[in-house]
C-alpha cells in the first residue's frame, strides 16, 4: 500500500496494489475499531455506499474501494484481468492492507459474487470475519441451483426457471461479441436513470463520472466468469458466518435462487425484504441497521 495518505472531510484515501490491478480504497471512522469492509457491484463504483457510510462510521471503521477496472481503479486489458479468483485476491489484498484483524464484509450485486469466491477459500478466517451478502449470489451455488430445477422440470420448477432466465436476459446481450462496447456508452448513460427510477421506484444516484467506461468494464466480468461456472460449477462450503439480505422484488434474481444457502456456509442469517435491488441506494439506514445488528451480536472478531 501507498505510504502517504491523504485525508478531506474524514476520508482517507489511500491506494492497494494486487497483482496488476492499483484500487483506490477510502477509509472512514476509526480505524481502532472493527472494520467493516463495502464492495460495490456493477455498474456501481464505491460511491454506491456513500448514504450507508457516515451511518457506519459512527461505530466501525468502514473502508470501500473501486473494484479492478471501475472508477479510481482503471485497468485495461481482457476479460483474463476479470477473473473471480483476481478478484477474490483484490478482497483479501485491500483487507489486509487496512487491518490488523479480520474485517467484515458487506457487499453487493458483483460484489458479492465475487465475495463469494473470497469466502470459500480454505484460509478465508484467516481475513473475514463475517460477510452480509445483498443481491449476489455465489455463480457456482446459482447454477448448481438451475441445474437442480432443470433435473426436475415439474411446472412450479419450469416456471422458476422461465422467471430467473427472464431476469437473467440481459446477460444474453452482454456475452455477445463486440455489442455491448458499441452500445453501452451511447445508450446506458440515458436508459440508466429511467431503468433505475421504473425499477426501484426512486430516483437514481448521481452516477460517477467514470460510470460510461464502468458500464463497458463490467462486460468483462460477465465474459471471464458466466461461461465458465456455467460449464464447470465448483460448489463449495464457506467457513465464515453469512448474513444472507434477499429481496422479493429484485430485478435480477428471484428469491428461490437462495433456497439453499443453509448449505452454503458453516452459519446462515437470512433477512428476507421485501425490496428491490439497490438496497444500499434505496435504504441505507436499513443497511447500516442490518449490518450493525450482525456485527455487534456476533462480538466483533472476537466472536
Amino acid at each position: 500500500m501507498d505510504a502517504t495518505r491523504q485525508t478531506h472531510h474524514e476520508t482517507r484515501t489511500t491506494h492497494v496494489v494486487s497483482g496488476d490491478a492499483r484500487l483506490a480504497v477510502f477509509e472512514h471512522g476509526d480505524p481502532a475499531a472493527e472494520t467493516v469492509l463495502l464492495v460495490h457491484g456493477w455498474p456501481d463504483t464505491h460511491t454506491v455506499w456513500d448514504d450507508v457510510v457516515p451511518l457506519l462510521a459512527e461505530n466501525f471503521h468502514v473502508v470501500t474501494y473501486d473494484t479492478r477496472g471501475h472508477g479510481a481503479s482503471p485497468l485495461p486489458g481482457t476479460k483474463d484481468k476479470f477473473t473471480l479468483e483476481l478478484l477474490a485476491d483484490d478482497a483479501v489484498a485491500v483487507a489486509q492492507a487496512v487491518s490488523d484483524r479480520p474485517v467484515h464484509l458487506v457487499a453487493h450485486d458483483w460484489g458479492s459474487i465475487q465475495l463469494w469466491e473470497a469466502v470459500c477459500r480454505p484460509d478465508a478466517t484467516e481475513w473475514f470475519a463475517s460477510f452480509t451478502s445483498i443481491s449476489g449470489p455465489s455463480l457456482d451455488h446459482a447454477v448448481t441451483w438451475l441445474r437442480g430445477l432443470a433435473k426436475r422440470p415439474t411446472p412450479r420448477n419450469l416456471a422458476t426457471l422461465a422467471q430467473q432466465a427472464a431476469k437473467s436476459s440481459y446477460i444474453y446481450f452482454f456475452l455477445t461479441p463486440r455489442l455491448p462496447e458499441a452500445l453501452l456508452p451511447v445508450v446506458g448513460p440515458r436508459v440508466w436513470p429511467r431503468l433505475f427510477k421504473a425499477t426501484e421506484g426512486i430516483a437514481a444516484p448521481e452516477p460517477a463520472a467514470t460510470f460510461a467506461e464502468d458500464m463497458v468494464a463490467g462486460v468483462r466480468l460477465y465474459r471471464a466468469n458466466m461461461l465458465e461456472r456455467l460449464l464447470h460449477p465448483q460448489p463449495r462450503r464457506s467457513q465464515v458466518p453469512l448474513q444472507l439480505v434477499v429481496n422479493s422484488k429484485d430485478i435480477a434474481m428471484t428469491p428461490s435462487m437462495f433456497e439453499g444457502a443453509a448449505d452454503w456456509t458453516v452459519d446462515l442469517t437470512r433477512v428476507d425484504l421485501d425490496r428491490g435491488h439497490w438496497l444500499p441506494v434505496s435504504d441505507p439506514q436499513l443497511v447500516a441497521d442490518l449490518v450493525t445488528s450482525y456485527v455487534l451480536n456476533r462480538g466483533g472478531n472476537d466472536a
